[in-house]
């Protein structure tokens, strides 16, 4: 992708062969190919100024829907290079994309979430991760160009009772230790640290 231009890309780096993306007036997600790298910002801005002043497109153009998966895929490819809570983000967006992911990711509504996440009986806290990881979806699709609007901001926050204490149990303790000693022992010291503390894990690990 042009960093300098959004909309305007190689799709195969080094062929000379330039695209752009851009929405329509009714928010699709449009693709066009072009030659080199002038005449495809010529066209870009031609498109631009179209679909600003109404003007109806060729009916002739391919228009791509975005899918709810290809969507999970960027945000799980940010997530791990960006993120401590990656193995969590792959297991929730794992289970939206049986409900969601063949689905164009700008055909569902705040409503369509806010049904599936009030069909499980989570707490507070769960509904609200997902929440959040939804908004994370759309936030970066939104900047790549991939949808122009996020739903999960309409979903509303669910309250969070913050004062309950949660500590794991002389029979839960020694399960989850072994579990790690044979998956992943490099983490033991997180967990003694995590036990011997009492830090949170946003603390912990920032």
């Amino acid at each position: 992708m042009n960093k300098s231009i959004r909309g305007i890309y190689e799709k195969e780096p080094g062929t000379g062969v330039w695209w752009i993306r851009y929405a329509d007036a009714a928010g699709h997600i449009r693709r066009e190919k072009m030659g080199n790298k002038a005449a495809a910002l010529k066209l870009y801005r031609k498109r631009k100024t179209e679909v600003l002043e109404g003007k109806k497109l060729p009916g002739t153009l391919r228009t791509q829907k975005v899918t709810f998966r290809e969507l999970s895929d960027d945000m799980l490819e940010y997530s791990k290079v960006h993120k401590v809570s990656f193995e969590d983000d792959e297991l929730r967006s794992g289970k939206l994309n049986v409900a969601f992911g063949a689905r164009a990711a700008d055909s569902i509504t705040p409503q369509d979430f806010d049904r599936w996440l009030s069909g499980h009986d989570w707490k507070p806290a769960t509904f609200n991760r997902y929440k959040a990881l939804l908004s994370l979806m759309y936030r970066l699709g939104m900047n790549n160009g991939k949808v122009i609007a996020n739903p999960a901001k309409l979903i509303k926050t669910r309250r969070e009772n913050n004062a309950r204490d949660r500590y794991l149990t002389d029979t839960e303790e020694p399960v989850l230790r072994t579990y790690l000693a044979e998956r992943h022992p490099e983490r033991l010291p997180e967990l003694d640290i995590s036990l011997h503390t009492g830090m949170r894990r946003g603390e912990q690990y920032g």
